[in-house]
């Protein structure tokens, strides 16, 4: 299996089940297995979707494509051991992969819009008839082929039913009733027919007046024929500059000084702009220059040197100046307008790298500015070469012997409507499994709020309980408190009754002794008497001021209490 042209590579997680919308619009998914050095098979992505195959076939030197690659690729790695690697394209190089492996769609509805350079029937009769022919014979599954201008016959290869001018005839005839058909349902008069029958088919294609008619085996097909003819032989049309001219000046975009760096910079230009012209080095006769087609480089034209590294040498020569020429419009160039016939664009990267640089830091920016700017179209080069080289199945497994077994199919038009509607749905399919999915994850993010909400209020109810007992708590305390100031209250009460009981029984007392005692002095009339009797009265008289103190301070301990509660 070959390799595709490098794009951007995809760094998502790539999920290739039935159905399921790819991370990226355009580009293909590559299958390895193992430690090998090359695919096991290619997938073709179109707007997201898996609609193309390549893989390997149990012989080597077969491929695989379509609907055979699918069923394969999926034999392959349901044996473990592999791994896929994508790659995204622009429409335009999906296009240009889509030109060169048409085998590999497994509906032709979905490379529709992507070949951009046309129908491969009116490429392929745009090149000269007689190598067409001996490029078709070479299958094994064809018997033989005429071409055909205006019913007069041009060429024969390989074994015909009957004499060639007879089948000429028969053609153009068949081609003027096949135009009043296509006419009469609104279809374009250029294409090709197959006629089925049981022994044998025929496949009859035509653009203008120029045809082909092909005698097949029964089980041939014919849309991969025409596919591997046009893959194997080089270039579209006949050039319109040939070798020995030398190309025409045309319009100066841009001019400067000359070198690598210079001619990079060109280059990006012509890119950007799509020119068709050249880049030269140079004004003498020695000039070199590098041919465009749209931007990219096709081939060299340096009459004075003898080699590829030669003229490389002389279009990156910093003391030439450079120019960017663009050619009139309908310009067509290839390497054939040239003079370096071996010119290929991987050998020019690496001559353009390497002969006027010798710091590997250089050569490694000049390598990484080659691939972002030639890069694909390098791989397209590889990928041309690989292609031309490979072979395809040509045969079917289920042949039609006449009307009876004539499997009815829906025209073109329809299936690429049915075809389009599958494509919507699959993607709307992708968009509701990824909204679903996205619920999902705001579902489990509220269950998880949900959650988390009743551990708070599990927590919240468990701390109002212990708030609750503490409040209990403080309230018996208060109790308790209240209960213990009222017997406070109701002892500090019995205190100062009895405190007063006892002030009025002193001053009761106080009065008895000094009317006593003045009842004694007068009896007795004696000093001493008297003066013990004063010291008695003295000795009392501080007592009762001793208890008149701690009244005082029960009063006062008994308003305290008081004002606390």
């Amino acid at each position: 299996m070959f390799d595709l042209p490098k794009g951007i590579t995809v760094e998502q997680e790539i999920d290739v089940k039935e159905g399921v919308i790819q991370p990226f619009d355009y580009g293909v998914i590559s299958t390895w297995v193992g430690k090998r050095k090359t695919p096991a098979g290619h997938r073709i992505v179109r707007a997201g979707r898996i609609v193309g195959y390549l893989a390997e076939s149990e012989k080597a030197s077969i491929l695989l494509g379509g609907a055979e690659a699918k069923v394969r690729l999926q034999e392959i790695e349901s044996a473990g051991m592999c791994r896929y690697e994508a790659e995204s394209y622009s429409l335009a190089g999906l296009g240009a992969i889509a030109e060169v492996i048409p085998e590999a769609f497994e509906h032709p509805a979905d490379a529709q819009g992507l070949l951009v350079r046309g129908d491969s029937v009116e490429r392929l009769l745009s090149r000269d008839l007689s190598v067409v022919l001996a490029k078709l014979v070479e299958s094994v599954a064809v018997r033989g082929a005429i071409a055909v201008d205006s019913g007069m016959l041009i060429d024969v290869a390989g074994e015909l039913p009957m004499p060639g001018e007879e089948l000429a005839k028969q053609v153009g005839e068949t081609i003027v009733g096949r135009e009043k058909i296509a006419r009469g349902l609104g279809f374009d008069d250029s294409g090709h027919w197959t006629l089925h029958t049981g022994d044998g088919a025929l496949l009859l294609a035509h653009t203008g007046e120029i045809a082909i008619a092909v005698w097949t085996e029964a089980n041939a097909n014919h849309a991969r024929l025409i596919s591997a003819a046009v893959a194997a032989l080089e270039g579209e049309i006949v050039e319109t500059v040939g070798t020995s001219e030398p190309l025409p000046e045309g319009f100066i975009l841009r001019e400067g000084k000359g070198g690598a760096d210079a001619v990079l910079s060109m280059l990006s230009d012509a890119l950007e702009e799509e020119v068709t012209g050249h880049i030269q080095a140079g004004k003498s006769s020695k000039a070199v220059s590098l041919i465009l087609s749209k931007g990219v480089p096709v081939g060299i034209y340096a009459p004075s040197a003898e080699s590829f590294e030669e003229a490389v040498l002389g279009l990156t020569e910093a003391k030439r100046v450079l120019r960017l020429h663009r050619l009139p419009a309908g310009t067509i160039l290839s390497k054939e307008s040239g003079t370096v016939l071996d010119f290929t664009l991987s050998y020019f990267k690496d001559l353009l790298v390497t002969v006027r640089t010798r710091s590997d830091s250089r050569r490694a920016n000049l390598t990484h500015r080659l691939n972002t700017l030639i890069g694909f179209e390098i791989g397209m080069e590889n990928l041309r070469i690989a292609r031309a080289k490979a072979k395809f199945s040509e045969t079917t497994d289920i042949v039609t012997k006449g009307l009876e077994e004539v499997e009815l199919a829906p025209v073109p038009g329809i299936d690429a409507g049915l075809r389009r509607r599958l494509e919507a749905a699959e993607i709307r399919i992708d968009e509701l499994e990824k909204e679903k999915v996205h619920l999902s994850s705001k579902l489990s993010e509220s269950e998880t709020s949900r959650k988390a909400a009743e551990v708070k209020t599990r927590e919240a109810v468990e701390t109002r309980n212990i708030q609750m007992e503490s409040v209990e708590t403080i309230n018996s305390e208060i109790n308790s408190m209240q209960v213990q100031l009222a017997e406070a209250r109701n002892r500090t009460e019995e205190a100062e009754s009895r405190s007063e009981k006892l002030v009025r029984r002193v001053n009761e007392l106080e009065h008895q002794v000094s009317v006593r005692a003045t009842e004694l002095a007068k009896a007795l009339g004696e000093t001493e008497s008297s003066e013990k009797l004063r010291a008695t009265i003295e000795e009392m008289s501080l007592r009762e001021a001793g208890l008149n103190a701690e009244l005082t301070d029960a009063s006062d301990k008994l308003a305290k209490i008081r004002q606390q509660t």
